[in-house]
């Protein structure tokens, strides 16, 4: 899958959640798309040990956060101007994984650029790609920082049974 269109689909879902319920918070710009698509890729990642996009497409830990090279296609057309209509989809929406799509757009969608950059900027993986020379945050470095927080709710969770 390429990542311009799981930035589309991540845009067109959040102009659906406004519309449905009317909350003038959910909205997507260049900044906050970057953001939710990380979140996106994670989840993913998480749930199936595979990557939402193509292996190719680099995640550059920026300063602002996360940052997909892909979406430079929203900041050409709309600058960093919130995206008020649905962008043309090339795929058909089963080709991807609408259910995480949906998630990450209804848990986090309506939060500011400001709340959602520092949610995403204390992620550890981008974290630890700050400190490397090419700033790449790699399905490794995600995949151990997912193995970390997993060891840690099963060690609550022994805890609690005893």
């Amino acid at each position: 899958m390429r990542g311009r269109d799981i930035a589309t689909a991540i845009i067109n879902r959040s102009i659906d959640y406004k519309n449905m319920t009317g909350n003038e918070k959910y909205y997507s710009n260049f900044y906050s798309v970057n953001k939710l698509m990380y979140f996106a890729y994670c989840e993913y990642l998480k749930q199936y040990g595979s990557s939402l996009i193509r292996e190719e497409e680099k995640i550059i830990a920026d300063t602002s956060g996360p940052f997909f090279e892909s979406t430079l296609f929203i900041f050409k057309d709309y600058n960093f101007d919130d995206v008020e209509e649905k962008v043309k989809q090339e795929i058909p929406t089963f080709l991807y994984n609408k259910e995480i799509i949906d998630k990450i757009v209804k848990e986090y969608g309506f939060l500011s650029n400001q709340e959602i950059g520092i949610l995403s900027k204390k992620d550890e993986a981008y974290l630890e790609a700050c400190g490397t020379k090419d700033k790449i945050i790699t399905n490794e470095m995600i995949i151990k920082y997912i193995s970390k927080e997993k060891e840690n709710t099963q060690q609550k969770v022994k805890r609690k049974q005893k």
